[in-house]
């Protein structure tokens, strides 16, 4: 729109402006040729036609009034942002993020997660620590477990089983390292066990030195997997110096399980079957 101004001013030589017109629809002409307006368009307008080429500043002020965000490229409004954590779960969840019942399909939309880990800790003394539940959608289940027995002896053993299982079905091949045996190192096969395990006093009892604590690390890859049986690597051990030089034992080995059924769960007990000590921590690792 262009508007025609009328002037009376004369003389001087300077050049008149009879009429204006807006250059574009950022600019807004109005009014009457005696009494003009100029006035600049909507904000949505101007950015359309001029949009911005380096950032916005907004000087330490708010943008007030925000509609919500519904694209990915939209700005979210702060009522939008959730803050407790049902709202987040219930995000999370609605995207297969967090629902564990469906974790293959969250998996595949993170991109694959590398690493879940489950931490157990007794807060009093009992039988066993078991692990049920355990999700598909990996390839590596490890398992660490550091505590102590409460037999009454120096050691104990480590006994774990998997899925329930209480049959003959675990094979267990290893080298025993002991400080007290003159040999130093002996071999140890346990061939249809009703568990894994080793032979070897590989757990600290109740007359170790207090504080003294026993480690046992079990992986499992394809433990999922339902096309051969499962062949792991077992490592075990303690030192008791303090009492001994002889309270000292290490153990590494290959232990199966004659089954191709995916691994599900796992327990761990001790040998005599006196509990695990309070404070005595297992880890589950998934890969």
């Amino acid at each position: 729109m262009s508007v025609i101004i009328i002037s009376n001013a004369s003389g001087g030589g300077g050049g008149m402006v009879d009429s204006v017109t807006a250059g574009d629809d950022s600019i807004v002409i109005g009014g009457t040729a005696s009494d003009p307006t100029i006035e600049t368009g909507t904000l949505d307008e101007i950015a359309a036609l001029h949009p911005p080429v380096a950032a916005v500043a907004m000087n330490g002020e708010k943008i007030t009034g925000l509609a919500n965000g519904t694209a990915a490229t939209d700005a979210a409004a702060f009522g939008q942002i959730p803050t407790s954590a049902a709202t987040i779960g219930g995000l999370l969840a609605s995207n297969n993020l967090s629902d564990v019942s469906n974790e293959a399909t969250a998996l595949a939309n993170l991109g694959g997660i590398p690493q879940k880990v489950t931490v157990q800790t007794l807060a009093s003394a009992a039988a066993s620590i078991t692990f049920s539940s355990i999700p598909a959608g990996y390839n590596l289940l490890r398992l660490v477990v550091v505590g102590r027995s409460a037999a009454a002896a120096e050691t104990d053993y480590w006994y774990v089983q998997v899925n329930g299982d209480t049959g003959a079905h675990y094979d267990t091949l290893g080298t025993e390292s002991y400080a007290n045996v003159s040999t130093n190192v002996v071999n140890s096969v346990k061939n249809a066990a009703d568990q894994w395990w080793t032979g070897s006093e590989d757990l600290p009892g109740a007359s170790a030195t207090a504080g003294i604590a026993g480690r046992l690390n079990i992986e499992v890859p394809d433990y999922a997997g339902t096309t051969f049986q499962k062949v792991g690597h077992w490592e075990s051990g303690y030192s008791d110096a303090a009492t001994s030089a002889g309270d000292q034992a290490q153990v590494n080995g290959i232990c199966v399980w004659r089954s191709t059924a995916a691994i599900t769960s796992v327990t761990i007990f001790t040998g005599s079957g006196s509990n695990l000590v309070a404070g005595t921590t297992a880890y589950l690792y998934l890969s």
